[in-house]
């Protein structure tokens, strides 16, 4: 996990940032604390439906296959990225499709893994598709995506990162036990659950937690040619939004059926060669209007 200053920042057994569903948060710490990794499901593995790649986005994310991904099910980054990457330079497979249906995950990964994706989508049509939901890090990744199609029951949203550190203090105390922590540099041992965390350690936690928000800001803004400012308060602010608020919002392109989606990429109605050129054309030149636009409100501000 990425942690901040030593093995024991962030939260506890759950160290590091993650950008997840708070409602996950405490599941997903419980699971970890206790060492449970019994019948999981992993995510299914990517496939091919005639001529659309279809790349599984399932469960809660994690880096690489580990212990961790292990008791929690889901989906890799890495291996999510070694699929589009197949599926980019395979020329049976003329768009992607994204089946998404998570609640986001661990923060690393993410960034390189919403790059491959933002690559592939330079090439050829992506679809993302929240069947039936893309929460926090799983919606970082369909920002990037040619198109966002959310199902007609589905979700999307929880923009944001969060830790947590949990303070076993006390109940160590009460249980008799006493930890002695040996360091070799002032912040090893920071966040540590044995005590409670210090001002100064929140502060770093808060740091590190706001620098990955401001990265998943700027991701989601590029991906969907809008304004940092327009993710930041128009997306839900961290709340999930059901389709039809998320289409008022601009955070999706559309409401349609994940059987919907393939079938229109197959019948030549969807998402084509032509379509995905005119959209790579519009997104551009989206990108350069917002340049333009945030680059007078500097200068405006200078004056």
């Amino acid at each position: 996990m990425t942690s901040s200053g030593g093995p024991y920042s962030g939260a506890g057994a759950l160290g590091g940032a993650w950008a997840l569903a708070p409602d996950h948060l405490p599941v997903v710490a419980g699971l970890v604390a206790r060492g449970e990794a019994a019948a999981r499901p992993q995510a299914p593995k990517a496939r091919q439906a005639a001529s659309v790649a279809v790349i599984p986005i399932h469960g809660v994310l994690t880096h690489r296959p580990s212990l961790m991904s292990m008791m929690l099910g889901g989906s890799t980054t890495v291996e999510i990225a070694s699929a589009v990457r197949q599926a980019a330079a395979s020329a049976r497979a003329t768009s992607i499709v994204l089946d998404i249906d998570s609640p986001g995950g661990s923060v690393e990964g993410i960034q390189e893994l919403a790059e491959v994706i933002a690559r592939a989508a330079r090439q050829k049509p992506v679809i993302a598709v929240a069947n039936s939901t893309a929460a926090s890090a799983a919606y970082w990744l369909a920002s990037q995506a040619t198109e966002i199609v959310v199902t007609p029951s589905g979700m999307v949203g929880s923009i944001g990162v969060i830790a947590m550190h949990t303070d076993r203090s006390r109940a160590e105390d009460a249980a008799g036990r006493t930890h002695t922590i040996v360091q070799s540099s002032r912040y090893k041992s920071e966040g540590n659950p044995y005590r409670p965390l210090d001002t100064e350690a929140h502060a770093e936690v808060q740091r590190m937690v706001d620098s990955y928000h401001n990265d998943f800001l700027a991701a989601v803004a590029a991906g969907r040619g809008v304004s940092v400012a327009k993710v930041r308060s128009g997306f839900g602010e961290g709340r999930m939004l059901r389709a039809k608020d998320a289409i008022k919002a601009g955070m999706v392109d559309r409401i349609a059926s994940m059987d919907g989606v393939l079938r229109s990429q197959l019948d030549g109605s969807g998402m084509g060669a032509t379509r995905h050129r005119g959209h790579l054309d519009a997104r551009r030149a989206a990108v350069v209007e917002q340049a333009k636009a945030d680059l007078a409100r500097l200068c405006a501000a200078d004056d």
